[in-house]
C-alpha cells in the first residue's frame, strides 16, 4: 500500500470518517463489509499491527452502531400482557444475541414519558392504544414521542385493530400493528422483525453521518445535515435542538455540544451552529437566518470566525 494512501486513511479515520482496509490496494467507505467478513485478515494483519487492526475494527462497529444498545420501552396496563410482552422480548434478545438493553415496562404514560433521557434511531416503542383510567391514549402517546423523537421505532401491541386506519391521521409513522390476539409464534415474529428492524436503522442512520452526543443524563443521534442550531434552554442544564423539521430538548450544555463535532460552531454563548444550513447572515443585526425561517444571534466577537468558517 502506498504511503500516502495510509496517511490518508489514518487522516480520515481520525476525523471518524468511514473508512476501513479490505485489501492492499483498495480503500472502500463500507464498513459494513468489513463486520460481515468479507475481508483479507493476513493482509491487514501484515499491514498494520495486530492492535492497531483490532482499534480500526472497533472503530467501525462504533461507527456503524453495532456496539451501539437499543432502548425498548413497553406501555401496557395490563400486567399479563405485560409479562407475555416482556418474556418474549427477552427471549428474542437471547435466542438471537441482539444488542439490546433489559425491557423497561410502564403502566402510565406520563411515567413513561418522563423516564425516557435518550433520542435517536436506537430507541424502540411497543405501545398499547387503550390504557385504562388514562386521558391520553396510546395515539396520543405516540404523537408525543415523535415530536420529541422523530428518529425513534414506534410499534403498536392492542386488541383494538379498528384504530389502525387512525394511526394515519396521527402521522406518528409507526412501524407495526400487532393485534394481541396473534398466536404465539405469529407474535413473536412481529416482535422480533421490530427489534432487527430498529438495530439495522441504528446502523443505517449512524452510516448516514450522524451528529451523536451522550452526556450523563442523554444520548442524542440525528442527522448531520438536518441540524439547525442549538440553543441553550430557559430549563436549567438542558439544550434545544433544532432540526429543519423538529425541535428536542435535551439534558446537556452548549459546552457539551461545542465539543462534540468540529463541524459545528458556537457563533455565541447560548448557540451552537452548523454552518452548512446558514442561508444568509444579516450583516447589521449580527443574525444567522436557516431555511425554515429560524434564526439566532451571533456576537461581535464570534462574527469574523463564523464567515471564515463560511468561506464568506
Amino acid at each position: 500500500m502506498r504511503e500516502s494512501t495510509l496517511l490518508s486513511i489514518q487522516e480520515r479515520f481520525k476525523h471518524n470518517y468511514y473508512i476501513l482496509v479490505l485489501s492492499i490496494d483498495e480503500v472502500k467507505s463500507d464498513p459494513s463489509s468489513l463486520l460481515d467478513g468479507s475481508f483479507n485478515d493476513k493482509i491487514c494483519a501484515d499491514i498494520f499491527d495486530l492492535n492497531t487492526y483490532t482499534s480500526w475494527i472497533v472503530r467501525a462497529e462504533e461507527v456503524l452502531g453495532v456496539n451501539q444498545m437499543i432502548n425498548i420501552f413497553i406501555l401496557e396496563d395490563e400486567i399479563l400482557q405485560q409479562s407475555r410482552i416482556d418474556n418474549i422480548i427477552r427471549e428474542v434478545i437471547d435466542q438471537k444475541d441482539l444488542k439490546c438493553k433489559t425491557p423497561e415496562i410502564f403502566s402510565s404514560p406520563k411515567q413513561m414519558l418522563d423516564n425516557v433521557s435518550e433520542f435517536g434511531s436506537h430507541q424502540l416503542f411497543f405501545l398499547d392504544i387503550e390504557i385504562k383510567g388514562e386521558e391520553q391514549k396510546g395515539l396520543d402517546i405516540a404523537k408525543e414521542i415523535r415530536s420529541r423523537d422523530p428518529n425513534a421505532t414506534i410499534v403498536f401491541v392492542t386488541t383494538h385493530t379498528e384504530f389502525m386506519p387512525v394511526t394515519f391521521k396521527y402521522k406518528v409513522a409507526a412501524l407495526d400493528f400487532i393485534d394481541k390476539a396473534l398466536d404465539e409464534e405469529l407474535f413473536k415474529e412481529r416482535v422480533c422483525s421490530a427489534i432487527e428492524y430498529t438495530i439495522c436503522k441504528v446502523g443505517s442512520n449512524i452510516a448516514q453521518d450522524s451528529f451523536a452526543i451522550e452526556t450523563s443524563m442523554a444520548r442524542v443521534q440525528v442527522p448531520f445535515n438536518n441540524i439547525l442550531y442549538f440553543e441553550t434552554s430557559p430549563m436549567i442544564h438542558k439544550v434545544i435542538l433544532h432540526t429543519k423539521d423538529e425541535r428536542m430538548e435535551f439534558y446537556g450544555s452548549i459546552a457539551d455540544v461545542e465539543k462534540a463535532d468540529s463541524r459545528l460552531y458556537r457563533c455565541h454563548r447560548s448557540f451552537v451552529v452548523n454552518p452548512d444550513n446558514i442561508i444568509k447572515i444579516d450583516k447589521e443585526s449580527k443574525i444567522a437566518l436557516f431555511e425554515n425561517g429560524e434564526s439566532c444571534l451571533i456576537s461581535r466577537m464570534k462574527y469574523r470566525g463564523l464567515l471564515e468558517k463560511l468561506n464568506y
